[in-house]
């Protein structure tokens, strides 16, 4: 894997669930940032899903990064790129870990730019 392809910095986001502040006591989870990787970015596909006859338009997108543990990425985190958060549907390894295609999802309902 050429350094020259890896052109975009993302940050990854890992799952943690901590106590609400308010008071109330319930678990809320939230994504903190666990660190910047250089990652080369495609996008992928653009379609609309339709659902209770609504339209959520969907946006696919694929990261390809340097190989990392399954202790370093997994499909619960996620990963924020150009002020949106990516939701990781599949990891994928690249030779005898040597890099990874992350497949990622962000919808502009969740993301709003």
């Amino acid at each position: 894997m050429r350094a020259g392809e890896l052109d975009r910095k993302v940050t990854l986001l890992e799952p943690k669930t901590q106590l609400d502040s308010s008071g109330t006591g319930q678990a809320v989870e939230t994504f903190v940032p666990r660190g910047d990787v250089w990652a080369g970015v495609t996008p992928l596909s653009g379609r609309e899903a339709l659902a209770a006859a609504q339209r959520h338009p969907e946006t696919t997108h694929r990261f390809r990064m340097r190989w990392r543990s399954r202790a370093d990425l997994n499909e619960a985190w996620r990963i924020r790129h150009d002020g949106r958060d990516w939701n990781i549907t599949e990891i994928l390894e690249i030779g005898r870990r040597e890099g990874l295609d992350v497949m990622a999802t962000a919808s502009p309902a969740e993301n709003p730019a």
